[in-house]
């Protein structure tokens, strides 16, 4: 059923633009004299009770408000309990806590003693506060209140709608990173029940603005009238009992040396702002501000609350919020006990480590946080020091690790002192690198970390540990095929067929070479995810030499394009075909990779007849902090383009680049359309001839025209191998020119098992971005919410 809301949002909206046009029209003085004397005179301006603080035991109250406020759907918190159980003092400790982290936008104490027992007076004392916190909404209540002085003797729907509601919707959505809370106590001490059961229904019928995101925190007594009028409301609310929170007084006396008072508002607001952090900052798409406003936030902190870490405290750049959030709290709660002086021992010394070093030992970083919070807060107060806590502060440091070290990929000079780690510190940025890579990233900045996991896999001769497969494959003695590569092996992996290359290794001197090139391989697939590309499982070792290494992919009972194409299915449309390698190179070009050995015999074709590209040990990087690799490293045959080869007067390119992937495209799209590879006769094949123009003639026989060569198709082809590289299309122009002649896709989709346990390794919790996945959804709604 429709709420009052629902039915007024759009002339609300409207009354909005029109306030917005009056505001303009009113100078400041006559602003300002309205809003005071309707306000005051109606607004009871002292309307929050002092000199209150938590007691011990409500902590996890004041803990369960805060999460409810900050994470629950429903508008409304009922605190309630019996007389003297404390609920005035957790609703002040509350509204000290969200007034100093910027979240309150009002409070109202219901106090019969002191004149403040007439509901007639709550609203507007109500926006008065919401002005005083929110200045920008002046000129609007001002027209408001102009068109309108008795507003305040209207009903409290209206005044609720018209004093709170609408002006609010005036602010930017940015103003509401976080709920605004507006706590009222007291209900009890109000003397007017059916107005309270007004005011109650009213709250049920405006409080689901999707617009302005209020939370409405009400305590009292547990009376009937007050617990009917909760029953009869139209919208979920939250009930807080006081008796489910027993003081237990003497709980504190098992552990003497921690401190016996109860956290003071400046401890909880710390804690608050902490575990909580909502920039409206993508910080996958601008980690650079990210990463600056969550320092910001957090220097904040520790200048607002006055605390000892403030004097030359630089915050770290690994795990920020963990370390200040322990070194806080232990600094409060054990003062006077020498046996928890270990996280400042340690904290020193982080401090004298620079960036690199804090990245290349963060996992002894975050194991030494996580032993300090269980055992010397969790296991001595777990209602205040909770798991849920150390995972928010957790998520926050994820992310700030996330971002820093996509900056430090971004710094040339940061990029470079990464690269050149060797040995166990290698390892450890190896797999930090590929965990980031295993979770959503940005377009932009995903071929930063392709290009530095590539680069540093194969000068340290390393990759990423996930990569490793267990023994659980096995292997027939003898292998289905092999050459000058290897031996290909058809195995079974949790009672699946798979394949499992192993590459030949002819001199023993020539190790650390092989094992660059593997590693290189290995990392360089393991990155590949794609329906045109051939999956790849992880790296096998038969035994312990590491001659007897191995890549395990995918078992393609159709084998390879040319191999299908000649025994399996001859007549099947090429053109198709030729739209799966074009995609599966529009891949690889987005992700600034260059295949650079594009023939049939590397492109393999799946069960259900989709062309995937394989054997990706010559693919490189465009990038400059590659080295530089003469064009005979790479090979040059009858798919090599004329750019490439040593003719002419013009100097080979010493590495191949996308221009050179389409030609060699060209080549494929003429050996399935022929039948036959490029210049079949050796007699009548020349380099030479080749980079002076030559090409292959257009087929003419029957089979050419079954796979679907036509006028059109044949232009594609020629104009792809010419040898001007400006005059060749991209790889996304390919695609888009061969999708207007290929007919419905029919084909099934694809689904290959085992699913690759390489990439279920970093699902696990120790894995450093094991969380971001999740996270990043998350902020992805809300900055999507934010901007509907």
């Amino acid at each position: 059923m429709a709420t009052h809301w629902d039915r007024c949002q759009d002339t609300l909206e409207s009354a909005v633009k029109v306030l917005w046009q009056w505001s303009q029209r009113l100078d400041s003085t006559s602003q300002r004299g309205t809003l005071l004397w309707v306000l005051e005179r109606w607004g009871s301006l002292d309307s929050t009770a002092t000199g209150w603080s938590a007691q011990p035991g409500q902590e996890p109250v004041i803990e369960k408000i805060m999460n409810w406020k900050d994470y629950d759907y429903a508008t409304i918190c009922w605190l309630t309990g019996p007389a003297g159980s404390g609920k005035s003092v957790v609703s002040q400790s509350v509204a000290e806590i969200c007034a100093q982290s910027g979240d309150l936008g009002a409070s109202f104490f219901f106090d019969g003693s002191a004149g403040r027992s007439e509901i007639t007076r709550l609203v507007t004392t109500i926006a008065f506060q919401i002005v005083q916190a929110f200045p920008e909404v002046e000129p609007f209540l001002n027209v408001i209140l102009q068109r309108d002085p008795l507003i305040p003797h209207q009903s409290l729907l209206d005044q609720l709608q018209r004093l709170i509601f609408v002006p609010l919707m005036s602010l930017s959505t940015t103003r509401f990173s976080k709920p605004l809370l507006i706590i009222i106590d007291a209900l009890d001490e109000c003397q007017d029940r059916e107005s309270l059961l007004q005011f109650i229904t009213a709250l049920a019928d405006t409080g689901s603005n999707p617009v302005v995101p209020l939370r409405w925190l009400l305590a009292s007594r547990d009376e009937q009238h007050i617990y009917e009028a909760f029953s009869s409301a139209k919208i979920s609310h939250v009930t807080i009992n006081m008796k489910d929170f027993p003081v237990h007084a003497g709980s504190r006396k098992l552990f003497p040396t921690v401190t016996e008072t109860a956290p003071s508002s400046h401890e909880i607001a710390m804690h608050r702002g902490l575990i909580q952090f909502n920039p409206n900052i993508s910080s996958s798409r601008r980690p650079f501000e990210w990463k600056k406003a969550n320092i910001s936030q957090i220097d904040e902190l520790l200048q607002i609350q006055n605390h000892p870490l403030r004097e030359n405290f630089v915050v770290p750049t690994i795990y920020p919020r963990l370390i200040v959030y322990l070194s806080s709290q232990m600094r409060v709660r054990f003062p006077d006990d020498a046996t928890y002086g270990l996280p400042f021992d340690k904290l020193f010394r982080w401090k004298t480590w620079d960036d690199i070093m804090m990245l290349k030992r963060h996992q002894i970083i975050k194991r030494d946080l996580l032993e300090t919070y269980l055992n010397c807060l969790y296991k001595r107060d777990p209602d205040l020091y909770t798991r849920k806590t150390y995972e928010m502060l957790l998520a926050l440091d994820v992310i700030h690790l996330s971002a820093q070290l996509t900056i430090m990929l971004m710094d040339d000079s940061q990029s470079k002192a990464l690269m050149d780690c060797r040995e166990e510190s290698a390892q450890v940025v190896l797999d930090l690198l590929q965990a980031r890579l295993d979770s959503p990233i940005d377009s932009k900045f995903k071929p930063h970390y392709l290009q530095a996991i590539i680069k540093l896999s194969q000068d340290s001769r390393k990759y990423p540990e996930c990569l490793l497969l267990d023994s659980s494959i096995h292997l027939p003695a003898r292998s289905i095929a092999g050459g000058s590569f290897g031996e290909v092996y058809k195995g079974t992996m949790s009672g699946n067929d798979i394949a499992v290359k192993m590459l030949k290794l002819y001199e023993r001197s020539n190790m650390d070479d092989f094992l660059k090139k593997f590693a290189r391989e290995a990392v360089m697939w393991r990155q590949l995810s794609h329906a045109n590309v051939l999956p790849f499982f992880g790296v096998y070792r038969l035994g312990s030499n590491p001659e007897r290494l191995c890549f395990a992919c995918t078992w393609m009972k159709n084998g390879t394009l040319s191999s299908f194409l000649l025994n399996e299915a001859p007549e099947s449309d090429c053109v198709t075909l030729a739209l799966d390698v074009a995609q599966g190179l529009e891949y690889l070009h987005s992700l600034d990779l260059v295949h650079a050995d594009l023939k049939s015999n590397n492109i393999l074709v799946s069960d259900a007849g989709r062309a995937c590209l394989a054997d990706f040990g010559l693919t490189i990087v465009v990038d400059p902090m590659f080295s530089a690799t003469s064009g005979s490293a790479f090979g040059l045959n009858r798919w090599t383009a004329p750019e490439m080869l040593p003719f002419g007067d013009i100097p080979p390119l010493l590495r191949p680049n996308e221009m050179c992937d389409i030609y060699s495209f060209g080549m494929v799209c003429y050996e399935m359309f022929s039948g036959h590879i490029p210049f079949p006769d050796p007699a009548q094949f020349s380099l030479k001839d080749v980079s002076k123009g030559e090409r292959p003639g257009r087929p003419d026989h029957e089979i050419a025209k079954l796979r679907g060569l036509t006028d059109q198709i044949w232009e594609f082809i020629t104009s792809w191998w010419d040898t001007d590289p400006s005059k060749r299309h991209t790889a996304r122009n390919a695609v888009e020119s061969l999708r207007e002649h290929c007919p419905v896709e029919s084909r099934p989709v694809d689904y290959y098992d085992p699913i690759n346990p390489s990439k279920i390794a970093h699902k696990r919790a120790e894995d450093s971005f094991s969380m971001l996945e999740e996270l990043l959804e998350e902020e992805t709604l809300s900055r999507d919410s934010i901007a509907t």
